[in-house]
């Protein structure tokens, strides 16, 4: 974005190439948006937290999920009333069944989580709901790893061509790629890169992205 270089473009100087498919795509800096975090494919170990904590959990990855699916079909409107009920829901987990770091942790991220999730309430646009739901789920995946999940997998997606080829990271409950950020202009651009699972991750599966 700032003409460093990086995987997309080594050599810097100037913008990382980009795949015309006919879908404009947006420039955070002209949304006033921060740059989403980069951490998502670090390896983390889990936090052993109480189950009770992760069954409340649940109702965040739900709400969650309804903003993905809703942005997958260009729905401005569900997305941001997901988000609404995702910004409720982020203040009942209740943070006195964790101690230590997975205490301090947890604050952090429900903070920034909504932050971010404010974002999309107030989005004006779908593409400005996208960018910041690019940030959330970022978010999500850390949360996801760090405190798991009670009983349903989530799966985490990148899409290389989201964001003038800077890709994007997203959570899915469903295994069949549907892509947030392009909606149905690329509703199958994407792959599984891994599963966060009640037990044990696997990691480095792939999905049929619909491209035959």
């Amino acid at each position: 974005l700032v003409a460093k270089p990086s995987m997309m473009n080594p050599a810097g100087g100037g913008p990382a190439p980009t795949h015309d498919h006919g879908h404009e795509t947006p420039d955070p800096v002209a949304l006033g948006l921060p740059e989403p975090r980069t951490e998502v494919r670090a390896v983390v170990s889990p936090f052993n937290v109480p189950d009770d904590f992760r069954t409340q959990l649940a109702p965040l990855y739900a709400s969650y999920v309804d903003i993905q699916a809703a942005l997958s079909t260009d729905d401005s409107d569900g997305a941001k009333r997901a988000a609404s009920t995702l910004k409720d829901a982020l203040s009942k987990p209740d943070m006195s069944l964790l101690t230590g770091d997975a205490h301090d942790i947890w604050m952090k991220e429900q903070s920034q989580m909504l932050s971010t999730v404010s974002q999309i309430v107030g989005a004006d646009n779908i593409e400005r709901a996208r960018f910041a739901f690019a940030l959330l789920s970022e978010q999500f995946i850390a949360v996801a790893k760090r405190f798991g999940t009670a009983d349903s997998a989530l799966h985490r997606f990148h899409c290389p061509m989201a964001f003038d080829g800077r890709g994007a990271d997203w959570l899915q409950m469903k295994q069949r790629t549907e892509n947030p950020f392009f909606g149905s202009a690329m509703f199958r651009c994407g792959a599984l890169e891994e599963s966060i699972t009640p037990a044990t991750p696997a990691a480095g599966q792939e999905v049929d992205d619909g491209n035959e």
